[in-house]
């Protein structure tokens, strides 16, 4: 089994469908295997080493989570209230 399946499988559920060049690299998945996984289709480069699965679904936690990886920035206020179902917080 190709060392991308499970590792990179593992990494994607972990991280809601996104993840970095840095972060594969630390499980072992250099950058031509990352080429090839984009070229195949698998991954999508969003930004400044972000990299998205194109068969995540579009969920909240998966814009949460490209949006905290391309700014390096948090999640907070009202948008944290929902995802951590905090009463009286927005809803979507």
């Amino acid at each position: 089994m190709p060392i991308d399946g499970p590792a990179l499988a593992a990494e994607l559920l972990e991280h809601h469908g996104v993840t970095t060049a840095k972060r594969l690299a630390a499980i072992g998945i250099g950058r031509r295997t990352i080429d090839r996984l984009i070229r195949d289709g698998r991954l999508r480069r969003a930004r400044s080493g972000v990299l998205l699965s194109t068969m995540w679904p579009d969920t909240l936690e998966h814009r949460m989570a490209s949006a905290c990886a391309i700014t390096r920035g948090v999640v907070k206020f009202p948008t944290a209230g929902v995802a951590w179902r905090l009463r009286k917080s927005a809803r979507q």
